[in-house]
């Protein structure tokens, strides 16, 4: 049974680790245009100014499994932190593409996930965040 992991307005997604199950997000949907098939997670801060923190899921992972491995929502709302919770490429399961070699699908076809990073920071400036110049990135391997 996963976790009730509602902090804001409760969202539901299916997980691409197990596509019959239904997870509740902390956070609210994040449109990055150009990148609709990755979904894309903000939770927050009330101080528009405060510190954001950008979550990489591991290797065939995704947001709602990570969520549940972690306590990372509950931490960063307590400490009035904003968080982006991203998304990597579906080919058919969701990786990145770190160096060129890992990992996957997105290293072999050369995925540019800078691009959809840039492109995360533009929606979330617009929605009237202000974070620091210095963004901290983390990843939770599956297990």
């Amino acid at each position: 049974m996963p976790k009730d992991l509602g902090i804001h307005k409760s969202n539901f997604i299916a997980c691409s680790a197990n596509p019959n199950a239904v997870y509740r997000l902390a956070g609210e949907p994040l449109a990055v245009a150009g990148f609709e098939d990755r979904p894309t997670v903000l939770q927050g801060a009330s101080n528009p100014d405060a510190p954001l923190v950008l979550m990489f899921h591991g290797s065939n992972g995704c947001i709602a499994n990570f969520q549940s491995r972690s306590d990372l929502d509950a931490i960063a709302s307590r400490n009035g932190v904003s968080i982006v919770w991203l998304s990597g490429k579906p080919l058919p399961t969701r990786n990145w593409n770190v160096n060129g070699y890992c990992c996957g699908e997105a290293a072999r076809l050369k995925v540019d996930d800078l691009a959809y990073v840039d492109a995360v920071m533009r929606a979330v400036h617009a929605q009237g965040l202000r974070p620091r110049s210095e963004e901290h990135t983390s990843e939770l391997q599956s297990r």
